[in-house]
């Protein structure tokens, strides 16, 4: 019943956010990103945003934020054993009307997009294609996570950015910024200079 329901979804938000919040210690995070047992964070957010349960939905991605940090430590195990899956999940946020959740789901694309793997699905599922759109998002903080996470997008996947106009957008970015938000401008001039960079003669930003 409805009670029932409520119930168990406010557990889920507790045990979410116990989880979010132990990630913060590097030593736990690695132990709890690498679990078995957070494997079935992206069907839990898949879930919520089915039942437009918002509040677990926000933890959930917030959750994941955190865990993601160490992608580069926790290959192939725990929340990332199924990339995909959790590409796909987050992707379906940043379609979402909560800015907040959308800036959470752009920085955890923005730590996964460390590992080469995480990048190659993020250009496969359209991930990449995603954070272009974002980068016209009325919230700043959007905007920033997006941002950011395109610094290394750009690393190795320029053809894809390419295609998806990303170079006029980040300029665009670099403008509305201009000298009274130079924190936005940077990052936007770091992946712009990932983008224009020839792999032959240089190293990324």
């Amino acid at each position: 019943d409805d009670a029932n329901d409520e119930a168990a979804e406010q557990l889920s938000i507790r045990l979410v956010r116990l989880a979010a919040n132990a990630a913060i210690t590097p030593e736990v995070g690695v132990a709890v990103a690498t679990h078995q047992a957070v494997a079935i964070l992206p069907e839990a957010l898949d879930a919520a945003l089915r039942r437009d349960c918002e509040e677990l939905a926000l933890n959930v991605v917030s959750c994941v934020t955190n865990l993601s940090y160490y992608a580069l430590e926790g290959r192939a195990r725990g929340l990332f054993a199924d990339l995909d899956a959790v590409c796909v999940s987050l992707l379906a946020v940043t379609v979402h009307e909560n800015h907040e959740a959308v800036s959470e789901a752009a920085r955890a694309f923005g730590n996964f997009s460390r590992d080469e793997d995480a990048r190659r699905a993020m250009r496969r599922l359209g991930v990449v294609e995603a954070l272009v759109l974002l980068l016209g998002h009325p919230a700043r903080d959007v905007v920033f996570a997006a941002t950011g996470a395109l610094v290394n997008a750009a690393v190795d996947g320029r053809d894809v950015l390419w295609e998806h106009k990303a170079h006029e957008e980040l300029v665009a970015v670099v403008r509305r910024a201009g000298v009274q938000d130079l924190d936005l401008a940077a990052v936007a001039c770091k992946a712009l200079h990932n983008l224009l960079l020839d792999a032959a003669t240089g190293t990324a930003a």
